[in-house]
């Protein structure tokens, strides 16, 4: 299976796992903060998150060796983690594997994509937004900017 194949399999099913468990997981340290590596297209850094803590901790070697697993719900990641990332002009790759293969995604197609997945799970009520009102605040929020 070729790498593009490998990556959009596990971006879809990343944006599933998520949705339903309303979770995802990141690597993270107090001196570097969130596990990041640099783009394979572009130059710009990638944020890396999984959807689930045995993923996260799989990829806690090498470099993030000292990195530990954190979760974040769902509603929080829309809500303060997408759009600021957008602002810092990054990547957010989705299930990364242990050799950096994965998808990644500008930030706001990312909350896109997750929004999709929301409604295809139909699970917008179970949603806990603070911020906004509903999932159609939330893509006006990324009309205007994206």
């Amino acid at each position: 299976m070729q790498t593009q194949e490998i990556a959009a399999q596990n971006h879809q099913q990343f944006l599933e796992k998520v949705v339903r468990n309303e979770v995802i997981w990141y690597l993270h340290t107090g001196e570097e903060g969130c596990a990041s590596c640099p783009s394979a297209v572009v130059d710009l850094d990638v944020y890396l998150f999984w959807d689930s803590k045995s993923a996260a901790q799989q990829a806690a070697t090498a470099e993030w060796a000292d990195y530990e697993p954190r979760k974040i719900k769902l509603a929080a990641f829309l809500e303060v983690w997408c759009f600021p990332l957008y602002e810092q002009e990054v990547l957010m790759g989705t299930n990364f594997n242990t050799e950096l293969i994965g998808q990644e995604n500008h930030p706001l197609q990312l909350l896109k994509d997750l929004i999709a997945q929301i409604r295809r799970q139909n699970t917008e009520e179970d949603l806990d937004l603070l911020l906004f009102d509903d999932l159609c605040d939330v893509e006006l929020a990324i009309a205007e900017v994206y």
